[in-house]
């Protein structure tokens, strides 16, 4: 069976490579020579019932850039929130939905915490 929090991963990751966002697993040591995304951390809080496990997920996305990329950045950021809070209906086996929104930035990384609700 398939995880929620992986279904969304995946999903986010599918909107970054679309979107052309160059995506890192893992933070660098050295600024790359683009704006690039980090899937940080999650949370997920399940609601067990008698036929299925709900819940919310919170992934929290990081965009970082140097100090004159803050425009790129900010279109990063917007494009993927939009994507993710319009296009993303349902992956393989969960329905999602937007639970709370709250996006936070500075000029050269913006946080972007999605907290999405899976049924």
């Amino acid at each position: 069976m398939n995880e929620a929090e992986q279904e969304l991963y995946e999903a986010l990751v599918a909107i970054c490579q679309t979107s052309g966002f160059l995506l890192l697993e893992e933070l660098p040591t050295d600024l790359p020579d683009q704006p690039f995304v980090y899937l940080g951390d999650s949370k997920e809080l399940p609601k067990p019932t008698k036929s299925a496990i709900l819940g919310e997920i919170e992934l929290i996305m990081h965009v970082y850039g140097a100090l004159s990329e803050r425009q790129q950045i900010s279109t990063i950021k917007g494009t993927i929130l939009r994507q993710a809070t319009s296009n993303l209906k349902r992956t393989a086996h969960f329905n999602w939905g937007i639970k709370h929104q709250e996006v936070k930035a500075q000029i050269w990384h913006a946080v972007l915490p999605l907290h999405m609700q899976f049924y």
